[in-house]
């Protein structure tokens, strides 16, 4: 007060001070804190009964605290505002959800804002009101309480639990239910005492229970305490093993129909490749028509995969070409090994022998190869660069048009279907297809 009063009177101490309602309630405040006891001495405790981990973000907030972490977005008044702010704003977050069932005891909050620290250390802000404001309301929390906040800085790098809360959260964690349909709830089967699965930003009701330590809910995880007596809403976790069955029943009732009712015959296509020799006869965008549609029809795999091959990944042998696939697809999955293609050297049909087109289009592009990758297919206008998977959709397409196949049906991916039905009509299992194409 004394500060701004300074300010705005350009120093002058003789100036009037105006008492405004807040310097009001700060002095009324003092008054009966203090009373008559001039010169009362404050001992902290360190015997600190827990230590918080705090961090922001500007889109959420996280904290740890004897190993429990909690997160949560920002509502959207406060989605723009100051990193000092936020911090404040996390530190007072974390505080109500890991120590509201504290009190007469000191609590060691570890922030890695400076600025933040400097505010609860001094119980405010005395140029910026937003930050002198929550400052207010951190300790006006703790002080209905009788606990002591002691904040210490910690290093960004060493604050690891609390830093991947605020910058790794998953929004499938705030999903909810419309306000209108929940009205519609209400208004059936009556008003609603209590929301038992919920955070701040989505409770449906003024009383809630958090899965997490919330700052706001009335306790942790609602299947440990009774819901006798509650007129409550609930939209519980389903049992995995009874919604793979509910699921399964729905597909099973209206199951999805394939892409395409019929297919094309490969042989055409095949046709007109082999006339797309000898291979330094042609132009380079027919050479890499010829590769990519010979991928495509003789490993079965998606465009994306295709679009993955390194020659850092590819293995000669006298017979055949190795290629693994270290990049992420659309399968990858930890239980699911990642593509490998095995393309022998076709010796009976050397026009349609994909090994030896690789070899060609690996030498031909050498030269014009940018330095900074080693994914194989590449654009063949300049700037020079890797391939997209539109892309090679589209000179499949244009490979397909010149083969007298109807693209106004058929896309370039299409070349997946029309392989493994060429293949099962050739003879060849359904388990070899399946484990074979990707």
């Amino acid at each position: 007060m004394k500060y701004l009063a300074l300010r705005y009177s350009n120093q002058d101490y003789k100036a009037c001070l105006l008492i405004s309602y807040v310097m009001k309630f700060e002095l009324q405040w003092w008054y009966q804190t203090l009373g008559q006891n001039i010169g009362i001495t404050i001992v902290t405790d360190r015997n600190f009964v827990l230590e918080i981990f705090s961090d922001a973000s500007l889109t959420a907030w996280g904290g740890f605290c004897n190993n429990r972490a909690t997160h949560g977005f920002w509502h959207l008044k406060d989605i723009g505002r100051h990193i000092n702010y936020l911090e404040l704003l996390a530190a007072f977050n974390e505080l109500r959800s890991f120590a509201s069932g504290f009190c007469n005891c000191s609590i060691l909050l570890r922030l890695d804002n400076i600025t933040a620290i400097a505010c609860i250390n001094r119980m405010g802000s005395v140029r910026f009101k937003s930050l002198n404001d929550i400052t207010r309301q951190i300790w006006l929390w703790c002080e209905s309480k009788n606990i002591f906040v002691v904040p210490s800085y910690i290093n960004t790098k060493q604050n690891i639990q609390a830093d991947r809360e605020s910058r790794n959260l998953s929004i499938e964690t705030e999903y909810e239910l419309s306000d209108s349909a929940f009205h519609e709830i209400c208004y059936s089967f009556g008003t609603l005492s209590i929301d038992l699965f919920a955070t701040l930003l989505n409770t449906k009701c003024r009383r809630y229970i958090s899965w997490k330590p919330d700052q706001s809910s009335l306790t942790i995880d609602a299947f440990t305490v009774p819901w006798t007596g509650e007129f409550f809403y609930a939209f519980p976790p389903f049992n995995k093993a009874i919604l793979k069955r509910f699921l399964r029943g729905i597909y099973n009732q209206k199951p999805s129909k394939p892409w395409y009712q019929i297919t094309w015959d490969p042989q055409p296509v095949l046709v007109y490749l082999s006339k797309l020799h000898p291979l330094s006869d042609i132009s380079r965008l027919q050479l890499s028509m010829k590769l990519v549609t010979l991928l495509a029809l003789i490993t079965g795999h998606r465009m994306q995969t295709l679009a993955h091959i390194r020659i850092q990944n590819m293995v000669r042998f006298p017979d055949r070409l190795e290629i693994r696939i270290s990049d992420k697809v659309k399968t990858s999955s930890s239980k699911i090994f990642q593509p490998f293609l095995v393309i022998p050297y076709f010796r009976k049909n050397p026009k349609l022998c994909l090994a030896s087109v690789i070899h060609f289009y690996e030498l031909s592009t050498k030269d014009t190869r940018p330095s900074d990758t080693d994914l194989i297919i590449l654009t063949v206008k300049k700037p020079i660069r890797p391939i997209s998977t539109q892309r090679l959709s589209k000179w499949i397409k244009m490979t397909l048009t010149a083969s007298g196949i109807d693209t106004v049906i058929f896309s370039g991916y299409s070349t997946r279907h029309a392989a493994t039905s060429a293949a099962h009509r050739a003879g060849v299992s359904i388990e070899m297809i399946r484990s074979t194409a990707g």
